[in-house]
């Protein structure tokens, strides 16, 4: 895996001194961590590894990533526990040494003991799109219907690139009832559900299934079997856990596996989607009864590669602002105000200076100087007056 490739988990939250997932940790280096300043202008104090976006509803530290269910350290760890270092597990995507590997940028959305639950995602999508992540790894799934979530996932899924990847993929479990019930979200588009399978290729006794699943991977059956996905646990640990939340990062960290080998070749959200779909065993023979009901099969990393370019692992980036051109009416004593993105695609933090020709009294910027860190979104306030 490359390590300028981000995969962003929406989970419980993350163990970041985990000796498997340490050198794995995605860190914003537009901000000082623990000074109480926004200090990207991101509008998210000490978001220094991610942030807590369940805080927002059930309290506690808004900065704090920490992991108290396990859930998402285990998830993470399937993705990118560093590989050849002599302790632990293999992440899909750890890399071959300390230096590389993909990084996770934890979207903590568990509260501070330990429940099952998710709060608050939403957002998490759009700092996600914003901060550079182009893979958005979902362990959950279901609940009521919820535009404003059906907007976050929309806006990550056009709006996230780098030179990793033009658009975002987001990847959601299927769900552990097992149930033909279609998730909702399956209707997004660059939207991936995954079932599980056990080690017999078949689906696991929980795993749901149904037309609107993508693709089958690993899930594991430590009920039944004693197999399961062994990964990272808090407080430097391992273990066995079962559900399609633990296939969801299998097909993650594949997909970060194809991004970091076609890393500046242009790769889009919709070719590597179909060429997860195409990169699989098929599995309906081992499945007669849910023949065409668990995707296009269990996904296949060595096929999967085999379907993407290869790049050389770097590209020189560029800066993206959108809009170029903004054409409006505007009534006399009206004033209308547009967002102006700016996207960093390069490797390194750039300086934008904002003015205005000839002065104008009619256009106000809100910030006349940013800086944009490596693979950021920044964004500026344009106010035009009649």
């Amino acid at each position: 895996g490359n390590s300028r490739v981000v995969v962003s988990v929406h989970d419980s939250g993350l163990d970041i001194y985990h000796p498997d997932i340490k050198n794995r940790v995605w860190t914003n280096d537009g901000e000082t961590p623990n000074d109480g300043i926004d200090n990207d202008n991101n509008g998210f104090i000490d978001d220094y590894y991610g942030y807590n976006f369940a805080a927002a509803v059930v309290g506690g530290d808004p900065t704090s990533v920490y992991d108290y269910g396990g859930h998402g350290t285990h998830t993470s760890g399937t993705i990118a526990a560093e590989n050849n270092n002599g302790i632990g597990v293999a992440g899909v995507a750890g890399g071959s040494k300390a230096s590389d590997g993909v990084r996770i940028m934890m979207m903590r959305l568990g509260d501070d003991y330990g429940s099952p639950y998710i709060y608050n995602p939403a957002p998490s999508f759009v700092y996600a799109a914003d901060m550079g992540s182009v893979i958005s790894s979902n362990s959950w799934g279901g609940g009521g219907y919820d535009q404003s979530l059906v907007d976050a996932i929309n806006y990550y899924t056009s709006t996230a690139s780098s030179p990793a990847l033009n658009g975002g993929i987001a990847i959601f479990s299927a769900g552990n009832s097992s149930s033909s019930s279609t998730d909702y979200k399956s209707e997004l588009e660059n939207v991936m559900f995954v079932a599980a399978t056990n080690h017999n290729d078949q689906k696991a006794w929980y795993s749901n299934y149904g037309s609107w699943v993508d693709i089958s991977a690993p899930g594991g059956e430590t009920s039944i079997s004693y197999q399961g996905v062994l990964s990272t646990l808090p407080n430097n640990s391992y273990g066995f856990y079962q559900g399609t939340s633990m296939a969801c990062p299998h097909v993650s960290g594949v997909a970060a596996l194809m991004v970091s080998k076609a890393y500046g070749t242009g790769l889009s959200n919709y070719k590597l989607f179909n060429a997860l779909i195409e990169g699989t065993d098929l599995i309906d023979e081992f499945n007669p009864n849910y023949a065409g009901l668990l995707g296009s099969g269990r996904i296949n990393a060595d096929k999967a590669l085999d379907l993407v370019g290869t790049g050389d692992g770097s590209s020189n980036g560029e800066l993206i602002i959108t809009p170029l051109n903004i054409v409006t009416e505007i009534l006399d004593g009206e004033s209308k105000e547009y967002n102006l993105r700016l996207v960093n695609t390069s490797e390194y933090a750039i300086e934008v200076e904002l003015s205005k020709e000839n002065n104008s009294s009619w256009v106000d910027l809100e910030a006349a100087k940013l800086t944009i860190p490596a693979n950021s979104v920044a964004k500026s306030l344009v106010t035009i007056h009649s």
